[in-house]
């Protein structure tokens, strides 16, 4: 069906030419798996973009989290140093390391060795002292075997 243009005040028929060609063009196999494989690849970079972003997202989270977590004991090492310029952490400090005493205090030593030795005391004295029965081999055998376990 042609149809007729008129421009420019002259007569001009129209047959689709550049329509049909497009369509042509179209209708080819070749450039149809050209379209394919190139809207596969689009689609491939765009699912290995968003990967990539949730990935990035998830570093930026944990970053958050350790930098959160770091702040915290950065404020408690902060209030500790405060603390610690105190000078009744530095009496307390020096009255437990050097052995040093307040005016009216006196200052005992005990030995790591007399300390162990009374501490056998107190057990012995609250949970009574353990009996060792010195029994033959031969009557130990004996028992085992009557008795049992």
């Amino acid at each position: 069906m042609n149809n007729v243009v008129y421009k420019n005040g002259r007569k001009r028929e129209y047959n689709g030419t550049k329509n049909s060609a497009r369509n042509s063009f179209l209708k080819n196999y070749v450039v149809k798996f050209i379209f394919l494989v190139v809207s596969i690849y689009l689609v491939y970079n765009i699912y290995h973009s968003i990967e990539i972003t949730i990935a990035k997202l998830d570093i930026s989270k944990e970053a958050n989290r350790e930098v959160n977590e770091l702040r915290v004991k950065n404020l408690e090492l902060e209030l500790t140093l405060n603390d610690m310029k105190s000078n009744d952490y530095l009496e307390a400090q020096a009255r437990d390391r050097l052995n040093y005493s307040g005016e009216n205090e006196f200052v005992f030593v005990i030995p790591d060795n007399t300390l162990e030795k009374a501490k056998e005391s107190v057990d012995e004295y609250l949970y009574g002292k353990e009996e060792v029965t010195t029994e033959s081999a031969f009557t130990t055998w004996y028992k085992f075997f009557k008795n049992g376990i």
